[in-house]
Parts: structure tokens; C-alpha cells; sequence
């Protein structure tokens, strides 16, 4: 209650001045007036007093004018003797003068000086009855005891009340004195607090008013700084609102209009709850209790309707300043996100589709097939995964460029999503690689939707003005509920290599052998890398013999690998193995300097040998940068002639670009070394290739021997091979020569040089150098023979070609 009134005078009361200040300055006033008042009754007091002075004086000069009178008619008796007229005047002038003096006496009795007019009554009375005495004595004619009556009685009676007239009118004035005195005290008393009290009050409003001043100018500055405040809120992305405990909004500043469609005035008074989403109702009222209970945290996301009807996204932050005297209320900050959403939305879709195609990514395929599984374990779904690969795609981006396989990877999408139903999913998993997620009917067969695929990718590809053939390799595999899906992922993946090996553009559907097949694949992957090292590596030599005189010129170095565990890995196993991991650089560097060393000691401690040695490069190697110096190490190292050394490469490489393959064989050729083509006539060679590139040996395909005794077209087929090469003057070797009947074909051919099976398998190092040791054996016997017969002969050189040493 206190309190409440406490409240009420501080609103009665100006601004700048506590009630204590107030009652204080009151108080002042009220002993001001006080004194006034006091100064003021003394006064009266004072006048009063001066009046009863007056009055006493009166009865003073009555009583006076009494006793003269008196002894004057006493006088005037004794003189003239009793007259008329003296008899009349006598009483006159005596009743004038008692007249007078109960004048004075009444005066006093007004004045309120009722003790000294008791006296001074008293006094008069006694004059009374003496001159009344007297006066009746008189008038009996009895002068003498008038006269007696006068100085026994009526004189002392005067003097009595002359005397108390006296005495009572100095004390009047003593009285007055002492009152004008206190008055005169009072009224500087009065006078001197009043100025003090003025001064005070001046300085006190002086004080007031240049507060007043300092609070117009800072409540001027703080209107300044608010509309600053505004005009900077209004430029910030922030609306800024100030709520009260039932969220309705009390201020607000900041793009209102922009991001609500109404002003900041026009939000004053709207209750938050009122915009807010009913979806998101709940994230706002717990951002506000966490605000109230002084939990600090992150703010919330949340949708606010805007004027026009949408809704607006925004980041909401709260601060409970109900305590703050400034402020008292929520804080709320409301920051537009739209943009950040659509661009979240833009990185939620990059994140799960692809940029070129626009179809679905790997994670968003794996979360459907992972939706799809959960579907088959519940329901009893059935449903397939496919990954398709399109074959040979990396001649189209390396012939014709990037743009157009981009082109034809979009339509490749466009072409697999019309064979499926809407609710199946394409994807792309990048590259040629594309995945497919399709739920099956109880009649329906994911082959027959395999094969409807593939006739769909096989169709021509009109890009850029002409026309492109393409074909797929497609693995199948049907959903299990016992499965996983990573599992799902790897065994179709499995499937479609197993599609690609088994040729391309074919579809297959897994099966367990496949995934065992596959493992054992990663676990000779996992061995090859250590072979190396484990020393399980060896060379085989396959000679190559001149079909005339079946004599070895030349040996073939063919890798093996001998595993611990497998016995003898055949090379098709675990060369290409080799070639996708890169350890075909380290294996076939380790190849080279192991076949030369192995020829160079032959020839260095066979008489009579001059073998050459061909060793097989792969594709990574030829590409790799550091092939060269590692040629050139390895017949510095082993001093092996660089004539006796022949590399092959295969007659895929010559499809690549012939001024970049023309300048690494020109490279290796300038060490001295001879280049061979191997497996050729399987179809990527050019006569220009021929022409151009520096090759010296071409090494026919064991396919076109195969049946040349039978076949015409073989038969012809190499004959012209045979005959190219003497045009262009290149050694021909036969390969995969196995029985007598096409050694003798290809001696009528003419063709000089051939190897197989017919005249030796591969063999290790030492059973091939006991094979050189006969043949030469056997060779000088018959060389011995014919120089006896034929003098003066001269053996080729160990460094001439095969054709020569043949031919001598």
C-alpha cells in the first residue's frame, strides 16, 4: 500500500524532485510562515500594548483632570462662596472626567487586559466614592467636610490611581517593547529563512531545470540513436521485435516490409503466435521458455506467414530482457533464410543427383534400394538391381570429345528411364555407369527389362551430325531380404564384369560362383602386390626358330607367377591384375632386366650365340614417363647388345595417337633396341600405322595360323601379311605354330621366322639354355660340313637382324 501510494505521489509530483525533497521544501515554507505568523502577532501584540499604554495614559490624565477639577471648585468655594453656577460645574467637569476614565478603563477591558484594568477599576471605584462623597457633602453645604472628604479620601484615592496608572502603563510599554522586539526578531527570522529558502528552491530548480535540459537532449540523442537504429535495422537482413509475456509485439524494427509485407509500426500490437506456422508453433514457444529460463542455444528455423498469404522462412533468436528497465520484454531476431534454403535445397538435390544428367546419385540410389529392401523384408516385394556400363565409352570422349560423350550420356539416361516405370529409379553413378532400381510384378521378368534396356542403348546416337553405335554391359541382380544393400551393390556390379568378360553388350545375372570368382580375384590382387617382393616371379623362354632350319634365333621371355598356395598362375590371370593396379611397371621393368641378363650371359658364355631376346611391354609402360631411362639402365646394366633386344607391343596401342606413339617409339629406337607389334591383324592396325610408325617386327595372331592348312582366307590372309612385310621391310614371325602341317605352309609362303608349340613350349631358364646349347651344338656340326664343302664363307653378324642370320 505503501508502496502504491508511493507510486501515486511520485506521479502527482514534477519530474526530478523526490516527495522527501518536496515535504523538505514544504516544511521550510510552512516555519516561513510560521514566523510571518508569529512576527505578525507580535505586532499586534506590540500595538495592543501601545493601545493599553494610550488607555492607562487616559486614565492617567482623567484622574489628573479630576483632582484639578476637584480643587479647583474646592478653591473657587473657598474664593467665591457657594454659586449656582459653581454647583452646576462642579459635578460637570467631575462627571466629564469619570467619563474619560471609564473611557480608558473600557479601552483596557477591549484589549483584553483584564488584570491591570481590575486595578486600575478598583482604584477608580474608590475615586468614585470619594469624589461622590465629597460631592454630596458639598451639595449639603457642608464645604468643610467636603474638603476633609477631598484630603482624607478623594486626593489619596487620585494619587492611588495616578500611581497604578503609571505603573500599569510602564509595564504596557515594557510589554510592548519586548513584543516589538520578538516581532522585529520573528519577522528577520522569517525574513531570513524565506531568503535562504529561496535560494535553496532557486538552486534546487535550477539544478531541475538543467537536468531537464540534459534528459531532452539525451532523450533527444536516444531518439536520434533509435531512428539510427532503424534506419540501420531497416538496411540489415534482421527484424528485430521486442515481445511481451504473451508474445505479442510491443516494438519492432528492421525489414518488416520485405520480409512480412508490413511495416514495423504495423506489427506493434500483433501477436507472434498469430504468424507462426502451426507446424511450427511448437519449435517458437520452446525457443521462448528456453529464453525465459536463461538457457542459452541456437535459434530455431521456423515459417511466418507474409501479408500476401505464403509462407517465409527465418532463422528465430531469443533473449528474455523483461529485467532490463530499457528493454523490458522478449528480444526476438528474425532472419530471412529463404535464400539460404533454396540454396540448401540446391545442395540437398546436388548432393543427391547428378549434375550432368540430372538423374539420381549413388547415395540417393543406395537409400532407395535400401527403402526397397525394407519393403521386400515386409511385404514380400520382388525386386531387381541392374548396374549398366557402356561399353568402349572412353573412345567416344577420346575421338570426339567430352561435350559430345556428355551428349550421349544424357540421352543414354533419358533411354533407360522410358524402359522403366515412373515409381522405378535411374541413376548415374558416374562415368558410363548407370544403376537401375525397379520393383518386379508376379508375371514380369528383370532380364526380359534388362534385355529391353540393352536394345534401347543399342539403338544409333545422332550427335554433332552423325551417327554412334553403342552397347552396354548390364548386371542383374535380384533383391533378397537376407541380403544387404552394399551387398546388392557389389554383386551387380560383379555381375556386369562378368558381362564384360564374357564379351560385352550381353546381360547377366549373378550368381554365388560369380562372387566367389570375385574373391578370389581380391585375394590374388593382395598376393600379386607381394610377389614381387617374395621373389614368386620366373621367366619362361619360348624360342623362335627359322622355319627352315628350325634353329632357335630368338627366345620370347613370358612371365610366370608360381603362388605359394596355387602352384603356377597362368599370365592371363594375373597380368591384367597387374595392369589395373600399376604393379605392371615395377613386374615388367624386374621382366626386362631379368631376360636381358639372362640373354647377355648366354651370349657372353655360349659360343656362338647370338640369340635375340623379346620381351612384351604393356600399354602402362609404354605410357610411362620413366620407361625410357629404365631401358636404357638395363643395358647399361647388363651390357647386352641393344640390336639383341626387341620389344612388343601390342597392336591395341597402334589406335592411339600416332604422333605421340611415333615419338616414344622413335625414343626407345634411338637406344638401338627394335620394336615389335604383336598379335597383329586382330584389327586395329592401319597401313598408314605401318607406314609411319618405327617398327620392325611383325608378329602375326595365333588365330590367323590356326587352320591355315584348311582355310583359304587364312591362308591368304597371311600370305599378304608376309608379302607387307617384305614390302615394307619387316621381319614376320608366325605365332601359335602348332604341328608340321602349317610350318610347311608357312615355309611355302616364304615366311622365314615362327614359334609354338609345334617347336617348343615355354621352358625355364635352364631348360631353354640347354635347348640353345644343343641347337647350337648341332648347328656347328652342320656348319663344319658345309665349310668343308663350301670354303670361304663368312657367318652373319651377331647383330644382324633375324632375317639375315636366317637367310645365312
Amino acid at each position: 500500500m505503501l508502496r502504491s501510494i508511493r507510486v501515486r505521489l511520485a506521479r502527482l509530483l514534477p519530474r526530478g524532485v523526490s516527495p522527501a525533497q518536496w515535504a523538505t521544501i514544504v516544511a521550510g515554507l510552512a516555519m516561513v510562515l510560521a514566523l510571518a505568523l508569529v512576527a505578525d502577532l507580535a505586532r499586534r501584540r506590540a500595538d495592543e500594548y501601545r493601545q493599553a499604554e494610550a488607555a492607562v495614559a487616559r486614565i492617567e490624565a482623567a484622574s489628573a483632570t479630576l483632582q484639578a477639577a476637584t480643587w479647583r471648585g474646592l478653591y473657587d468655594y473657598a474664593a467665591h462662596g457657594p454659586s449656582p453656577s459653581l454647583t452646576a460645574a462642579l459635578p460637570a467637569r467631575g462627571f466629564a472626567s469619570w467619563a474619560e476614565l471609564s473611557a480608558g478603563l473600557d479601552d483596557l477591558g477591549a484589549l483584553g487586559l483584564t488584570a491591570d484594568q481590575k486595578r486600575l477599576a478598583q482604584a477608580a471605584a474608590d475615586v468614585r466614592r470619594s469624589g461622590m462623597a465629597a460631592l454630596g457633602a458639598y451639595r449639603l453645604g457642608r464645604p468643610a467636610l467636603a474638603v476633609r472628604l477631598v484630603q482624607s479620601r478623594l486626593e489619596p484615592a487620585v494619587v492611588r490611581l495616578g500611581a497604578e496608572a503609571r505603573q500599569t502603563a510602564r509595564r504596557q510599554h515594557e510589554r510592548a517593547a519586548g513584543t516589538l522586539a520578538r516581532a522585529r526578531l520573528a519577522f528577520l527570522g522569517a525574513f531570513t529563512s524565506g531568503l535562504l529558502l529561496f535560494a535553496l528552491a532557486a538552486w534546487r530548480f535550477e539544478r531541475l531545470r538543467r537536468r531537464a535540459r540534459v534528459e531532452r537532449a539525451v532523450r533527444a540523442a536516444e531518439r536520434r540513436e533509435e531512428a539510427r537504429l532503424r534506419a540501420l535495422l531497416d538496411q540489415s537482413r534482421e527484424c528485430v521485435l521486442v515481445l511481451d509475456r504473451s508474445l505479442t509485439v510491443r516494438w519492432a524494427a528492421g525489414p518488416g516490409r520485405s520480409l512480412l509485407g508490413m511495416a514495423p509500426s504495423e506489427l506493434v500490437g500483433r501477436s507472434l503466435l498469430g504468424l507462426v506456422h502451426p507446424d511450427d508453433a511448437g519449435l517458437l514457444n520452446g525457443l521462448i521458455a528456453a529464453a525465459s529460463a536463461r538457457h542459452s542455444g541456437e535459434g530455431v528455423d521456423c515459417r511466418l506467414r507474409h501479408l500476401d498469404g505464403y509462407w517465409v522462412h527465418v532463422e528465430a533468436v531469443a533473449r528474455d530482457r523483461c529485467s532490463d528497465p530499457l528493454i523490458g520484454g522478449i528480444v526476438v531476431t528474425l532472419r530471412d533464410i529463404g535464400e539460404r534454403k533454396q540454396f540448401e535445397q540446391e545442395l540437398l538435390h546436388r548432393a543427391f543427383h547428378d549434375a550432368l544428367t540430372g538423374l539420381p546419385n549413388r547415395a540417393l540410389f543406395e537409400d532407395r534400394v535400401g527403402q526397397v529392401l525394407a519393403q521386400v523384408r515386409e511385404s514380400g516385394l520382388r525386386a531387381a538391381v541392374m548396374l549398366i556400363d557402356l561399353d568402349d565409352f572412353k573412345t567416344v570422349n577420346d575421338g570426339l570429345g567430352h561435350a559430345i560423350g556428355d551428349d550421349v550420356l544424357r540421352e543414354a539416361g533419358r533411354r533407360i528411364a522410358r524402359c522403366v516405370k515412373p515409381t522405378d529409379t535411374v541413376a548415374r553413378f558416374g562415368g558410363d555407369e548407370f544403376a537401375l532400381l525397379a520393383t518386379v510384378g508376379s508375371g514380369d521378368d528383370p532380364l526380359a527389362l534388362a534385355l529391353r534396356v540393352l536394345a534401347a542403348l543399342r539403338d544409333p546416337y545422332a550427335v554433332d551430325g552423325r551417327e554412334l553405335n553403342l552397347s552396354a554391359s548390364i548386371g542383374v541382380v535380384d533383391v533378397a531380404p537376407d541380403t544387404t544393400v552394399a551387398e546388392l551393390l557389389r554383386d551387380a556390379d560383379t555381375a556386369m564384369y562378368a558381362a564384360k568378360e564374357g564379351g560385352k553388350d550381353r546381360v547377366e545375372l549373378f550368381d554365388t560362383d560369380m562372387h566367389r570368382r570375385v574373391l578370389e580375384r581380391l585375394e590374388l590382387r593382395g598376393d600379386l602386390q607381394r610377389a614381387l617382393d617374395a621373389g614368386e616371379f620366373e621367366l619362361h623362354y619360348q624360342p623362335i626358330v627359322d622355319l627352315e632350319s628350325r634353329a632357335p634365333v630368338g627366345f620370347e621371355a613370358l612371365l610366370r607367377w608360381r603362388h605359394p598356395r596355387r602352384g603356377l598362375v597362368p599370365p592371363l590371370e594375373f597380368v591384367p591384375l597387374a595392369e589395373e593396379t600399376g604393379l605392371i611397371i615395377p613386374i615388367g621393368r624386374w621382366v626386362l632386366r631379368k631376360a636381358c641378363a639372362t640373354v647377355a650371359r648366354w651370349r657372353e658364355q655360349i659360343p656362338g650365340c647370338d640369340v635375340d631376346i623379346s620381351v612384351n611391354v604393356a600399354p602402362r609402360q609404354l605410357r610411362d614417363e620413366h620407361f625410357e631411362r629404365d631401358v636404357q639402365e638395363v643395358l647399361r646394366e647388363t651390357g647386352i647388345a641393344p640390336s639383341a633386344v626387341v620389344l612388343e607391343i601390342t597392336e591395341s596401342l597402334l589406335a592411339e595417337d600416332p604422333k605421340v606413339l611415333a615419338a616414344r617409339l622413335e625414343r626407345l629406337r634411338a637406344l638401338g633396341v627394335r620394336i615389335a607389334v604383336d598379335d597383329f591383324g586382330t584389327g586395329y592396325s592401319a597401313l598408314s600405322h605401318l607406314r609411319t610408325l618405327p617398327i620392325d617386327v611383325l608378329k602375326v595372331d595365333r588365330t590367323f595360323i590356326d587352320g591355315i592348312d584348311r582355310d583359304r582366307e587364312k591362308e591368304a590372309l597371311v600370305r599378304g601379311i608376309v608379302s607387307l612385310g617384305s614390302t615394307l621391310r619387316l621381319e614376320v614371325v608366325a605365332e601359335g605354330i602348332e604341328d608340321e602341317r602349317q610350318a610347311d605352309c608357312l615355309r611355302r609362303m616364304q615366311s622365314q621366322l615362327g614359334q609354338g608349340f609345334y617347336f617348343a613350349r615355354p621352358l625355364p631358364e635352364k631348360e631353354a639354355e640347354k635347348l640353345l646349347r644343343a641347337s647350337l651344338a648341332a648347328r656347328g656340326d652342320e656348319s663344319a660340313a658345309t665349310d668343308r664343302k663350301l670354303s670361304g664363307s663368312v657367318p652373319p653378324s651377331r647383330s644382324a637382324p633375324l632375317s639375315a642370320r636366317t637367310n645365312a
